[in-house]
């Protein structure tokens, strides 16, 4: 029994869900961290600056599992490929906050504590986007993550 082609509808839903995907995961994790930021003040919890450094890393790891993680979520399969390219825009990200911070302006008489705090946030966001891989992977194994390999139909031997 053959299988039915897919109308266009559904193929164009498909292409929709894949354009729209990923850009809205990134939306909604840069916005939970904004209203995070915005809403709560811990620097009034944690007076120190080392205890206030690593809330804030532990946060950058927690948002930076929203996007690849609904990226797989929007998308239909196979789901790997949705983690891929979100997992590529973060690191693109954070080549281009490098590049910002060493490169295009280095501030003068910015000491060892500013590049300390560029380097651990980098090492937070690519944790979380690893992070966020690694639980799409677990969530999404048996629904979608690899794309389906069609059976071949070979003839009968008599």
């Amino acid at each position: 029994m053959t299988k039915q082609p897919e109308s266009t509808f559904k193929q164009i839903i498909k292409i929709l869900r894949w354009m729209f995907g990923i850009p809205l995961a990134f939306l909604i994790g840069i916005e939970t961290m904004l209203i995070i930021g915005d809403l709560v003040d811990f620097r009034k919890y944690f007076p120190n600056y080392y205890v206030d450094f690593g809330v804030h890393e532990f946060e950058f790891t927690v948002i930076f599992i929203l996007p690849v993680f609904l990226s797989c979520l929007f998308v239909p399969r196979p789901k790997k490929y949705a983690a891929l390219i979100a997992m590529i825009i973060t690191t693109v990200f954070l080549g281009a906050m490098l590049y910002d911070h060493f490169i295009i302006s280095p501030r003068e008489g910015s000491g060892s504590s500013s590049s300390f705090f560029l380097i651990g946030s980098e090492i937070a966001i690519l944790a979380g986007s690893s992070t966020g891989f690694a639980i799409s992977y677990f969530v999404f194994k048996k629904r979608g993550w690899n794309r389906e390999v069609k059976e071949l139909e070979s003839p009968e031997t008599y």
